[in-house]
């Protein structure tokens, strides 16, 4: 009769014990993480690493990307995203040209 109440308790510690020792790891990570970085989790492993961080699966193995890896890829896609901008900015010039026109066409008559 005594097994059964003392094995409850003892699982009881241990989840109010694993309870603590996750809100104590979260609030240490929402301290020590600095702008642009972030903690990933994969599995039972967390680490920080710069926002965006790309985590790739092969054969169970949880790669990270490298540094190198990121740079270029961030590089890659703020040049994408420069050139979208650049192409709006002359769509909005031809139009603002367009529009400047046609006062000027009805301003003469």
């Amino acid at each position: 009769m005594k097994t059964p109440g003392i094995l409850l308790m003892v699982s009881f510690a241990l989840i109010i014990n694993y309870n603590v020792y996750a809100e104590d790891n979260a609030q240490y990570q929402a301290e020590t993480t600095k702008p642009g970085m972030e903690f990933k989790k994969v599995g039972s492993v967390s680490r920080l690493v710069p926002e965006g961080t790309q985590v790739t699966d092969v054969n169970g193995l949880m790669i990270f990307e490298s540094i190198d890896e990121f740079v270029a890829r961030r590089f890659l896609e703020t040049d994408s995203r420069l050139e979208d901008i650049n192409n709006r900015l002359d769509s909005l010039d031809s139009r603002v040209k367009d529009l400047e026109d046609r006062l000027n066409k009805s301003q003469t008559f």
